[in-house]
């Protein structure tokens, strides 16, 4: 059941349009670092921000820093939903119909598929991250 879900996970376009557009925030945010002409005063700005500036190495963490609080949760929701009312739409609710699965099962392998692909979603994130650094 678990491999099903994992199989359903990665082959849903939608699902990698999602982890594009997380990566892309710290695409987006190293290249306007890196093209921007200013530089905030020692002791002032972001915290990460002189700092990234300096050393690249940090990029992981600010871009972190930058998914972590709004746009992975909203990811996270947007696929949790779509892994619950997406049965009917992807054509695989039928063969749940047909051969009972009970819910505990069901959702706990759902919850499995979630989890790797919110681990999938960090790494990539830290992966683009550390390119564009």
């Amino acid at each position: 059941m678990i491999a099903v879900e994992l199989r359903k996970l990665v082959l849903r376009p939608r699902i990698w349009t999602n982890v594009l557009l997380l990566c892309a925030l710290p695409i987006i945010v190293g290249v306007f670092l890196k093209t921007a002409d200013f530089a905030p005063p020692p002791g002032q700005g972001g915290a990460f921000l002189s700092a990234v500036r300096g050393n690249g190495l940090l990029f992981p963490a600010a871009a972190l820093a930058l998914v972590l609080p709004v746009f992975l949760p909203l990811s996270v929701a947007v696929v949790a939903g779509d892994s619950i009312a997406g049965e009917a739409v992807g054509g695989t609710l039928r063969y749940l119909l047909i051969r009972p699965v009970g819910r505990t099962r069901l959702l706990f392998a759902k919850i499995v598929a979630l989890v790797a692909f919110v681990l999938l979603a960090i790494a990539c994130v830290v992966v683009s991250s550390l390119i564009v650094a």
